[in-house]
């Protein structure tokens, strides 16, 4: 499992007006880890890694991570990428939908976004 202790030593990430802060003992905010979820291998080309985020404030987002084939790719020349990641503000349904897609533990999903989730 990574940590995003490893990726955003001393980051202070602001987006849309929001700060999202690394997770931290030495900080008083921090933002807490619901899921995770990767594909391929860690060296391969198009390796992802996602993280979904809550923070102290109910914001959610997405910390990721990926090879030079990925979503999260950085272009570097006019026909070179590299590995590269980001951090994704979502929604509170858009981080459902996320768990969803990912097949997140029943359990955690509920927890989180119990009363968003239609019963059958």
């Amino acid at each position: 499992m990574r940590d995003l202790r490893e990726k955003l030593d001393d980051l202070l990430y602001l987006l849309n007006d929001s700060r999202y802060v690394k997770v931290d003992n030495d900080h008083t905010e921090t933002a807490e880890l619901i899921a995770e979820h990767e594909f391929g291998d860690p060296d391969g080309f198009d390796y992802t890694y996602e993280a979904l985020y809550k923070t102290p404030s109910k914001n959610y987002f997405i910390f990721g991570e990926g090879g030079p084939l990925s979503y999260y790719a950085k272009r570097i020349g006019p026909a070179e990428k590299t590995s590269g990641w980001d951090i994704i503000p979502i929604s509170r349904e858009e981080a459902l939908e996320w768990c969803e897609i990912y097949d997140v533990d029943a359990a955690i999903t509920e927890k989180e976004f119990g009363d968003l989730i239609r019963k059958a």
